[in-house]
């Protein structure tokens, strides 16, 4: 699938790199991470998944990050980096507050700019 795994990290470095673009598809955004490839390998219980090769763990603040940037999804939360580690709950409180600052960001992170403003603003009309 297009958006999971090492692949969808190395659209993204190729995204975020700050060497000039020589072709389009480098200023293309990665898309959506995707998790149902993996979904799928988990469910086999000849399953055989390898970091980096066919995953690719992150810890809770840098996929609550992307999937808020990029979006995408299920979520498999481990207690470890390792995919046959024990499942835990997801931590979705952790957001960097930087997602919510008010500092200038590059115009193709506007999008998230706008993320943080409605998100900002269902909080408040929640709590008042």
């Amino acid at each position: 699938m297009p958006g999971s795994g090492p692949d969808w990290v190395k659209r993204w470095k190729k995204y975020v790199k700050s060497e000039p673009a020589v072709h389009i598809q480098d200023l293309c955004l990665p898309g959506p991470i995707t998790n149902e490839r993996i979904i799928v390998q988990l469910e086999r219980s000849d399953s055989q998944l390898r970091a980096k090769k066919d995953y690719q763990g992150v810890n809770a603040l840098v996929w609550n990050t992307l999937v808020f940037i990029h979006g995408g999804g299920p979520v498999i939360c481990r207690e470890s980096l390792k995919i046959d580690s024990a499942e835990k709950p997801p931590e979705n409180d952790k957001i960097p507050e930087e997602l919510f600052s008010e500092f200038p960001m590059p115009l193709r992170l506007q999008e998230v700019r706008i993320m943080a403003l409605r998100y900002n603003e269902t909080q408040g009309s929640k709590s008042g």
